[in-house]
């Protein structure tokens, strides 16, 4: 219901050159989600969590300098899972090769193809075999850049959409749309690895927008699923003050056969910089999350407000509020709390 969890991870990456025809990239990354592992024969614990370690390796041939508006590359991924309960570890290969065209300024267009294996067991979700995806990217300007492609892995039919439109110096929306096949840990994992520091903000995600501790959306477990997600963000930005609008909806198909749980959250937030040492900052979000092959169904509501002060060139203090609420249709879920933090934050 409430787990205590741990996650680290931590990545390489080695790149290079051939000459002006070719670049190379290696990637590694290892994660750990740590916790006591559940017992399996407990039939009180309905959704069972193992210790895991994941081992991450992105690999990629492209082509170099010489090549203009013609581009290829080669790549080979692989990322794993392993489990300390007595199940199914995560498995997922691929390899491949992509080639773009660029007609001109304004539009490119992309097409790959791969060979990858997951192992999954649900027939639905495997990608066993062949793949391809074709797609392209529209940039008619600065303010707008649209990358849409569309292909097929397994028997599965998949989609990708970017969308960043600038409306205006103080305006501007970003929205993305993936789906992919995936597991709890290298979502986690792939969270953390997102996370940057903001000198005003402190940790912030790819966005920008404050970290929502409360996820992930879903529970945590050992089985592996198929992950639709979109999301749109709306920022504007006027003299001292920052505001946010964001939209997120998100469905996952497990490979157990217990169906698909999905999720649909909104939020809202502000930043207020009252002078050059002193900052008042809030947000409001509501989710709404129905499991899958159950009735629950789970509406959370959250609402903060962070008074933030410099107090010398390099600590910072803030007192925060935050309240959270979880209004379950399911007996004994129901959950209430109010939290009132005060902290001094380093940086040198």
């Amino acid at each position: 219901n409430r787990r205590l969890l741990q996650t680290y991870t931590g990545s390489a990456l080695l790149k290079g050159g051939i000459r002006e025809f070719a670049d190379w990239r290696f990637k590694y990354r290892f994660g750990i989600l740590r916790k006591p592992a559940d017992n399996l024969n407990e039939d009180k614990i309905r959704v069972k969590l193992s210790y895991t370690t994941s081992h991450v390796i992105v690999t990629s041939l492209s082509s170099g300098e010489r090549f203009t508006n013609f581009s290829w590359r080669l790549f080979g991924n692989s990322s794993r899972v392993i489990r300390s309960l007595q199940v199914n570890n995560f498995r997922k290969e691929s390899a491949g090769a992509e080639i773009t065209y660029k007609f001109n300024r304004f539009i490119s267009l992309t097409g790959s193809v791969n060979v990858s294996s997951n192992g999954f067991q649900s027939t639905t979700l495997s990608e066993e075999g062949f793949g391809w995806e074709a797609g392209f990217r529209w940039t008619p300007g600065r303010k707008l850049d649209l990358t849409v492609r569309t292909g097929r892995e397994g028997k599965r039919e998949t989609w990708f959409a970017s969308l960043q439109h600038f409306f205006s110096a103080r305006l501007d929306f970003q929205g993305t749309y993936q789906d992919i096949v995936t597991a709890n840990a290298l979502v986690t994992n792939d969270n953390i690895q997102n996370f940057r520091f903001d000198p005003d903000k402190g940790l912030v995600d790819a966005r920008g927008l404050p970290i929502d501790e409360s996820d992930p959306k879903f529970s945590y477990s050992d089985t592996d699923f198929r992950r639709q997600v979109a999301q749109g963000t709306l920022t504007w930005r006027h003299k001292r003050t920052d505001v946010y609008f964001n939209g997120t909806m998100e469905w996952r198909t497990f490979d157990d056969s217990s169906g698909t749980a999905k999720t649909w959250g909104v939020s809202s937030g502000f930043r207020h910089r009252i002078n050059s040492n002193t900052s008042l900052s809030g947000g409001t979000s509501y989710r709404r999350t129905k499991f899958q092959n159950v009735t629950r169904t789970d509406n959370i509501i959250d609402a903060n407000l962070e008074w933030s002060k410099t107090i010398s060139r390099y600590f910072r203090a803030v007192i925060g509020y935050k309240h959270s609420e979880r209004q379950s249709s399911e007996p004994g879920f129901d959950l209430e709390e109010n939290s009132l933090t005060f902290y001094i934050r380093g940086t040198f």
